[in-house]
């Protein structure tokens, strides 16, 4: 009984060994510097237009794709605004 016991451990650390070795290359479309967002999400996207955008699903993908004219310094109390794709906060006069 010790024997299958030692022998399925083995034949399980095989498994897992060749489970956890990298996987190859997609083939995609072959288009040097291609950038690919995953996501994971449960549901379907419908519209990638910002301004359409109806969904959560939506909303989380642009959330990641489109970047913002100003955003937060989240460590800094009392929160502070900082511009992000914006060259600075706005003047008021």
């Amino acid at each position: 009984m010790k024997f299958i016991g030692i022998l399925g451990a083995i034949g399980l650390a095989i498994v897992l060994f060749f489970y956890a070795l990298p996987k190859g290359e997609d083939s995609g479309s072959g288009v040097e510097g291609e950038i690919v967002v995953k996501l994971s999400d449960n549901g379907a996207s419908t519209n990638l237009d910002p301004t359409q955008a109806a969904t959560v699903y939506d909303s989380s993908i642009l959330h990641n794709i489109y970047d913002k004219l100003y955003t937060y310094k989240y460590l800094k109390r009392p929160y502070e605004i900082k511009p992000q794709l914006a060259e600075s906060l706005p003047e008021i006069s």
